[in-house]
């Protein structure tokens, strides 16, 4: 069988992150790639590309705080390479989860938001007390500098980022105006069994309801794409992978 290059040809599920390559007669590269964290695998053309080096590069870091940044590990569509994405949602809604396996599968950078946070902040949620509009401040500008780099590189980036006021995601959207927001949603009921579940993350589950409360969710004019996360992350980044292509 044949098919463009750069086209996803074939899925299915894999114990554990794995990349492998080899060459063809007709040297055209053929990547296989899985998500760690998801289960799932896509097997990726490329032409013209060196599959070996691709695949044995050493992971990229995030350049802006050493962490937290997933490796693009092969080219799916240049344009989806470009295209900038911010998961946002309460806590314990998964957006790392998604996010990181949604850079993964376009081949993205992914850079979780609150490696940003200023130490002070941090220390204030994990004692369960909420953030102000002013705490958020600096943190809101550092992830729009990041965001903006990205775009003046013309790299693509999946950031995670709470974002609950359209406020927040106004100062991100002024870094670039064709921001894509993705919100994930789900029932209260839901996101308290996952956070009552959850270890070694400094949020508490006692801010849950002060989040809900925040929360403004995105109005129709700010085009975001809605999930509720009773769906499986698959499911989602399955569906995130459609929408990108279009």
């Amino acid at each position: 069988a044949t098919a463009a290059a750069g086209t996803v040809v074939a899925g299915g599920v894999a114990e554990q992150p794995i990349v492998t390559a080899t060459h063809s007669k007709d040297n055209v590269g053929f990547f296989f790639m899985a998500i760690q964290g998801t289960g799932a695998f896509h097997i990726i053309i490329h032409p013209e590309v060196d599959v070996h080096k691709a695949a044995c590069a050493p992971p990229k870091r995030d350049a802006a705080t050493g962490g937290s940044a997933t490796p693009a590990i092969a080219s799916i569509d240049e344009s989806m390479n470009r295209k900038l994405y911010v998961v946002m949602g309460i806590t314990g809604s998964g957006k790392s989860t998604v996010g990181a396996a949604f850079a993964r599968a376009i081949g993205v950078d992914f850079v979780e938001g609150d490696d940003y946070h200023p130490v002070e902040n941090v220390r204030r949620m994990a004692a369960g007390v909420p953030l102000t509009d002013n705490d958020r401040a600096d943190w809101l500008g550092s992830l729009a500098d990041r965001i903006r780099q990205s775009r003046n590189a013309g790299t693509g980036l999946v950031l995670t980022c709470s974002a609950l006021k359209r406020s927040y995601r106004d100062v991100l959207r002024a870094a670039a105006p064709e921001l894509q927001f993705v919100l994930l949603k789900g029932s209260r009921a839901l996101i308290a069994e996952r956070l009552a579940d959850r270890r070694e993350h400094f949020m508490p589950a006692s801010l849950l309801d002060s989040q809900l409360e925040t929360l403004e969710e995105p109005a129709l004019d700010e085009h975001a794409w809605v999930y509720d996360v009773s769906a499986s992350p698959q499911e989602i980044v399955d569906d995130l992978m459609g929408r990108a292509t279009l």
